[in-house]
C-alpha cells in the first residue's frame, strides 16, 4: 500500500523511473513535500530568517535553519517569538517609565 502512495505523490517511483536505478535509497530518502518546511516557500523561510535575526539570537546559520526538523523548527520559532515578545514589553515598560 504504502508504494501505492508513493508512487502516486511523487514520492518514490516503484514501478520504473532513473531513481530505482540510480538511487537504491530514494524509497527511505526525505522528498520536498516530506520536508518539514515543505509547505512554506524558500524565501518566506528566508523571510522568518530575517525577521526573527535567527543568527543573532541563536547562532542557527540559514543553512541550518532551512534544514531544521519539523518539530525543531516550530519550536524554535516559538522561543524567539517569546523572546521578542518579552523583548518588545521590557522595551515598553521602560519607556512609560522614561515618559512620565
Amino acid at each position: 500500500m504504502t508504494d501505492v502512495y508513493e508512487t502516486k505523490f511523487g514520492i518514490f517511483n516503484h514501478i520504473s523511473g532513473p531513481q530505482k536505478d540510480t538511487r537504491p535509497l530514494a524509497a527511505i530518502a526525505m522528498h520536498f513535500c516530506e520536508s518539514p518546511n515543505g509547505l512554506r516557500s524558500i524565501s518566506d523561510m528566508i523571510n522568518l530568517y530575517v525577521a526573527r535575526d535567527v543568527f543573532k539570537n541563536t547562532g542557527v546559520t540559514l543553512t541550518e535553519f532551512l534544514e531544521l526538523p519539523h518539530e525543531e523548527f516550530n519550536s524554535l520559532l516559538k522561543a524567539l517569538d517569546a523572546k521578542l515578545t518579552r523583548e518588545a514589553n521590557i522595551a515598553s515598560d521602560i519607556d512609560k517609565i522614561v515618559n512620565k
